[in-house]
């Protein structure tokens, strides 16, 4: 637990053939479970290739990336108590769905919760959700998802989290930050108390 990797790509760049692949770049591995924190492309350094004018999507770029790329975090998925924890057996006709933004639910002061805008701090309200007869909660996307440049160089932020980058690991930013690779345990613990107050997860 804890411990971080990341891979280089192996190949070379054969225009031909369509290979892209730069030996230079450190690759997330797609089956990560948790990733340190997010990808900034810090002077183009994510690309692959030479993105100045003189450049070209086939002419690679050598500067190594890896001080600057987030590394996948290697989680032990027996270490987490799910005390017995199933879903609760519902029909989808006996569904009243929630959609709901897993940050944004609780990240105004006015959701008075402990850890704002976290999974931690979307635990406080569930019983506001069954208060209202909620019964399932639809999450908005919690993969983990990159920032696109755009949005980064206007100050903005992918408040939505439509651009996935880790399909397999909850997103960083909705966790308490309080240890490398928390958001592992915060989401589990998120899904195992919303069942046990009768709420499916979608």
């Amino acid at each position: 637990p804890g411990q971080l990797y990341g891979y280089k790509a192996r190949g070379e760049y054969r225009p031909e053939h369509g290979l892209r692949f730069n030996d230079a770049k450190l690759l997330l591995d797609p089956y990560a479970k948790a990733v340190t924190g997010k990808f900034r492309n810090t002077d183009n350094l994510l690309l692959a290739y030479d993105a100045r004018p003189a450049g070209g999507e086939f002419v690679p770029d050598p500067r190594d990336n890896t001080a600057i790329v987030p590394k996948a975090i290697v989680v032990d998925d027996r270490a987490f108590d799910w005390q017995d924890d199933t879903p609760p057996d519902l029909a989808l006709e006996q569904l009243f769905i929630y959609e709901v933004h897993a940050k944004g639910f609780t990240a105004h002061p006015s959701s008075r919760v402990n850890s704002p805008g976290t999974y931690v701090g979307f635990i406080d309200k569930i019983p506001h959700l069954t208060r209202l007869g909620i019964n399932a909660v639809e999450l908005l996307p919690v993969h983990e998802f990159y920032v696109d440049d755009f949005l980064l160089d206007r100050g903005l932020t992918n408040y939505w989290g439509y651009n996935s980058i880790g399909f397999f690991a909850p997103e960083s930013s909705y966790s308490t930050g309080r240890t490398l690779g928390c958001q592992v345990a915060e989401f589990k613990t998120l899904v195992r108390e919303l069942h046990r107050a009768g709420i499916k997860v979608i």
